[in-house]
């Protein structure tokens, strides 16, 4: 049954879009988060980014070494003029949402979400 429902819960496959994900602990000890999303299109892999971003906020509004930063990398053959228009739609929508909600760290830093193409997490 869960497999006929499938295309009606996961219309983008998004279930099977490869995302990577990274901790990094910075010089003075705070730790972000870092995630890469290759689906393959722009829109897919943004959609992929999306949903791990929500769990990567929660995560950092709990963790007392969160600096609240949450790096999400595309992968640089998407760069195009029309996919960086896409992907700074995007970066201004979660900033709106981020203003609205406030999400802080533990420490009182805002979480803030940066959309960039790039190949490799630092």
């Amino acid at each position: 049954m869960a497999d006929a429902l499938t295309p009606l819960l996961d219309p983008m496959d998004l279930e099977h879009v490869t995302l990577v994900r990274r901790t990094k602990t910075d010089a003075d000890g705070t730790t972000s988060r870092q995630l890469r999303a290759d689906g393959g299109d722009i829109k897919r892999t943004i959609a992929k980014l999306d949903v791990a971003a929500l769990g990567a906020i929660d995560e950092s509004k709990i963790d007392p070494t969160s600096n609240g930063l949450i790096e999400c990398w595309v992968p640089e053959r998407m760069r195009s003029r029309a996919n960086g228009s896409e992907l700074a739609r995007e970066q201004a929508t979660m900033d709106h949402v981020l203003a609205e909600l406030g999400a802080k760290t533990p420490s009182g830093r805002p979480v803030r979400v940066a959309f960039e193409f790039g190949d490799q997490l630092d």
